[in-house]
C-alpha cells in the first residue's frame, strides 16, 4: 500500500510511512476495490469482440467449510487472449442442477449469446451441467450457436489415465510411499533415530494422491534414500519399541521386495513420457493447435514401448493410424516379445544387476516386463478415450501452427476445410462464407512465405495470440478468416489457471475470513497480477471514488445484516409462536375429543341406569359429566390463550 500511495503523493514523505487496521484493509478491499476491479473485468469482458469462454471447477474451502466453485473468463482484450478470475460461489450440494443454476446466472450477466465454449475437467456431474447449459443456450437465444465441445482437461485425462495404468499392475506403490511418509511425519523421535541410525538427514516426500505425474519427485527420493530406508527398517524391527502399525508393515515388505526399486524406476520411467508435456501446457496461452501433435508423441512413444515396430513404422506421423492401431493393443500379436519390451533404461540396468546376482528369476523379469506391458497399455487406451485427441476439431487445428502454414499448404487446407465443417455443424460459421474464408487463408499462406514473424515463432516463448492479432487483426481482406482463427484462438485446452487459483485462494484464506471478501481479494490479486504489480495499477477516479465510498458502504452492510439479522429473529420467535399455537391447538383438539367420549359414555351409563333402575350406573354417569366439565374448562383456557397469543401475534 505504502508503494501505491507514494505513487499518488510523490512529494509526501507521510503518505510512504501510512499503514491502516486490519478491519479499515478489509473493507477497502472488500467493498471499494473487488467490486471496481470485478465491474472493469466484467464491462471488459461483456465489450471484447468474438466472446467468451467460461471454466469452472469446485474444490472444498476447509476454512468455510463449504465447496468453492471458482468461475474463470477468457476472452480478447489488448491484442491477446486473457484468462481471468470472474467470480466463486460457494456450496454445500454440488449437483448438476446448482452448477448450472450458478453458471447460468454468470452467462446472464456477461450475455448468454456470446459465450463459445464451458471449459471444464471429466467428472459426469460436470458433463451433466455441460449438457444443461447447451439446451438452455439453444432455446434462449436467436442465434442457435452451440458450444465448442473439445473435451474436458486434457491434463486431468493424463493424471487419471496414468493412475488407470499403474492401478492394473496390482504393485501398490500408493500405499507403499504414502506408508514411507507417513512413518517419518509427526514423530521427532523417530526421525531422530532415522539420522542417528543412517547419518541420512533427507526424508520421504508426501505421496499426491490425485496428482499422480506429480509423484516422480517422491519416487526419486525414496530412491535416494533406498538403503538407509532398508536399514532402518531392519533395525527398528529388531528393537524393543518395534511398531505394529499397519504403515509399519508395509514399509517393511517394501524393503524386503528385492523388486521394489524397479519398479519404482519403470514408475519414473512412464511417467517421464508425460511430464514434458504436463509442463508445457501449464499455460493461459492458446496452445490447442499444438495439443493433438503434442499429445500424438506422447501417445506413440509409449505405444512403441511395447508395439511392434514394424506396426509403429506404418502408424509414421499419422493421428487417424495411431487411432486405428490402437485399437489392436489387446492382441497379442501386434505386441513386442516379452523380452523386449522397453521398460526404460535405469529399470533395465537395475534388472540385469539382480538377475546377475540371483536375486531374480527369469520369470520374475518376465512377470515384471509383462505388468509394465499392461501399465503402458490401459495408459494409453484411457488417452485415446478420454483425451481431446478423439475430438475432430482439435486434431485439425494444426493448420495455425506456423510451420505448417509455411511448409504444408495442402495439410493446412485440408484441415481448415475441417474445421469449417465442424464449425458449420454447430453454427459456429456461416456456410455460405466457407469458400471465402478457404480462399483468404490461401492468400495469406501465400502472403506469408519467408514471413520472419512465422519463421522464427517459438511455441515455448510465443504467443499464437498475437501472432495473429499483428498479422490478420488490420487486415479488412481476411476479417472472415480472421473472425475464425479470433475465436478457435480463444478455446480453452485445460483447466490450469482454475487449479492454480485454488493455491491462490489457500495463500490469501485467513481465519474467520467471509465468502465475501475472499472473493474480493481474488480479484484484487487477478487485476495486479493482470497489469504487472501494484505500482502499476491505474489510479482512476472511479477507483479513487469507490475506495472513498468503501467506509460507507461497508456501514450499509452492517445495517443491512443488522436488520436482517433482526428480522430473522423475528421470524424465528414467529414461528416459535406458531408452532406452540399449533401445540395447543392440537392439545385442545384432544381434549374436546376427550369430553365428547366422556359425555358420550355418560349418557351411555344413564340409559342403562334407566332400564336397569341401578343406581350404580347413574352414579358412574355423573362421575363421567363431571370430568367432562372439568376438562370443558381446560378447553376454555386453552382456547383464551391461544387468542391471546394470536393477538399478540397480529400486533
Amino acid at each position: 500500500m505504502n508503494s501505491i500511495l507514494g505513487k499518488m503523493f510523490p512529494n509526501c514523505p507521510e503518505a510512504r510511512q501510512f499503514s491502516c487496521g486490519e478491519s479499515k484493509a478489509a473493507y477497502l478491499v472488500t467493498f471499494g476495490l473487488g467490486p471496481y476491479f470485478s465491474e472493469m473485468l466484467t464491462a471488459n469482458a461483456k465489450k471484447a469482440a468474438g466472446g467468451y469462454v467460461l471454466l469452472f471447477d469446485e474444490s472444498l474451502n476447509k476454512q468455510l467449510q463449504q465447496n468453492q466453485l471458482d468461475v474463470h473468463i477468457r476472452f480478447w482484450d489488448d491484442g491477446q487472449v486473457q484468462t481471468r478470475y470472474l467470480t466463486s460461489k460457494f456450496l454445500g450440494h454440488a449437483t448438476a442442477d446448482i452448477l448450472y443454476s450458478e453458471l447460468e446466472e454468470c452467462c446472464e450477466i456477461l450475455g448468454k449469446e456470446s459465450i463459445v465454449q464451458l471449459s471444464m475437467d471429466g467428472p459426469n456431474v460436470n458433463w451433466s451441467t455441460f449438457g444443461k447449459l447447451c439446451k438452455d443456450i439453444d432455446t434462449s437465444t436467436q442465434t442457435k450457436k452451440q458450444l465448442y465441445n473439445v473435451g474436458s482437461c486434457g491434463l486431468h485425462t493424463l493424471h487419471n489415465a496414468f493412475k488407470n495404468g499403474y492401478d492394473k499392475t496390482g504393485w501398490d506403490l500408493d500405499k507403499s510411499l504414502s506408508s514411507m511418509y507417513k512413518l517419518f511425519h509427526d514423530t521427532p523421535a523417530r526421525r531422530e533415530d532415522f539420522v542417528t541410525w543412517t547419518g541420512c538427514t533427507s526424508f520421504p516426500k508426501k505421496f499426491c494422491a490425485h496428482r499422480w505425474l506429480e509423484n516422480v519427485s517422491v519416487c526419486e527420493r525414496v530412491l535416494e534414500i533406498w538403503p538407509h530406508l532398508q536399514t532402518f527398517a531392519h533395525k527398528l524391527k529388531a528393537a524393543k519399541n518395534c511398531p505394529s502399525t499397519d504403515t509399519f508393515c508395509t514399509v517393511l515388505k517394501c524393503c524386503n521386495d528385492v523388486l521394489f526399486t524397479v519398479k519404482l524406476q519403470i514408475f519414473i520411467s512412464i511417467a517421464k513420457d508425460i511430464e514434458p508435456f504436463l509442463r508445457q501446457y501449464q499455460t493461459d496461452k492458446p496452445v490447442l493447435p499444438f495439443l493433438a501433435d503434442d499429445l500424438f508423441d506422447v501417445v506413440r512413444n509409449m505405444m512403441g514401448r511395447f508395439v511392434k515396430d514394424d506396426i509403429m513404422e506404418n502408424v509414421g506421423s499419422s493421428t487417424s493410424k495411431l487411432i486405428l492401431a490402437s485399437q489392436d493393443l489387446s492382441e497379442v500379436k501386434t505386441h513386442k516379445d516379452g523380452s523386449k519390451i522397453n521398460i526404460g533404461f535405469a529399470s533395465h540396468r537395475l534388472l540385469r544387476d539382480l538377475k546377475s546376482r540371483g536375486k531374480v528369476s527369469e520369470k520374475d523379469q518376465m512377470v515384471l516386463r509383462l505388468e509394465t506391458k499392461k501399465f503402458l497399455i490401459h495408459v494409453v487406451t484411457k488417452i485415446l478415450e478420454k483425451s481431446p485427441l478423439r475430438y475432430s476439431l482439435v486434431r485439425n487445428l494444426a493448420w495455425l501452427k506456423p510451420d505448417v502454414v509455411l511448409n504444408n499448404k495442402n495439410k493446412a487446407e485440408q484441415q481448415l476445410h475441417n474445421c469449417l465443417d465442424g464449425m458449420a455443424e454447430i453454427k459456429r460459421v456461416d456456410v455460405l462464407l466457407g469458400d471465402s474464408i478457404i480462399d483468404q487463408y490461401k492468400e495469406f499462406a501465400t502472403e506469408m512465405v519467408g514471413n520472419a514473424e512465422l519463421r522464427d515463432f517459438d511455441s515455448q516463448t510465443g504467443r499464437l495470440d498475437s501472432l495473429y492479432f499483428s498479422l490478420l487483426a488490420s487486415r479488412k481482406e481476411w476479417k472472415d478468416l480472421w473472425c475464425v482463427i479470433r475465436e478457435l484462438l480463444m478455446l480453452s485446452h485445460g483447466q490450469a489457471s482454475v487449479e492454480r487459483g485454488f493455491s491462490v485462494n489457500k495463500e490469501i484464506m485467513t481465519d474467520n475470513m467471509k465468502g465475501r471478501t475472499l472473493v474480493a481479494q481474488r480479484h484484487v490479486t487477478d487485476h495486479i497480477a493482470n497489469v504487472g504489480g501494484a505500482e502499476k495499477v491505474m489510479l482512476s477516479k472511479k477507483l479513487l471514488y469507490n475506495a472513498a465510498s468503501a467506509r460507507q458502504r461497508y456501514s450499509e452492510y452492517l445495517e443491512e445484516e443488522k436488520e436482517k439479522k433482526k428480522n430473522e429473529t423475528h421470524v424465528q420467535k414467529r414461528k416459535a409462536d406458531m408452532d406452540e399455537i399449533q401445540t395447543l391447538q392440537a392439545k385442545k383438539r384432544k381434549i374436546e375429543d376427550c369430553v365428547a367420549d366422556l359425555l358420550k359414555s355418560a349418557d351411555a351409563f344413564a340409559e342403562k341406569a334407566e332400564h336397569t333402575q341401578n343406581f350404580n350406573f347413574i352414579a358412574k354417569s355423573n362421575a363421567l359429566r363431571k370430568s367432562a366439565k372439568t376438562k370443558k374448562d381446560e378447553v376454555a383456557s386453552l382456547e383464551k390463550e391461544i387468542h391471546q397469543k394470536l393477538d399478540k401475534l397480529k400486533n
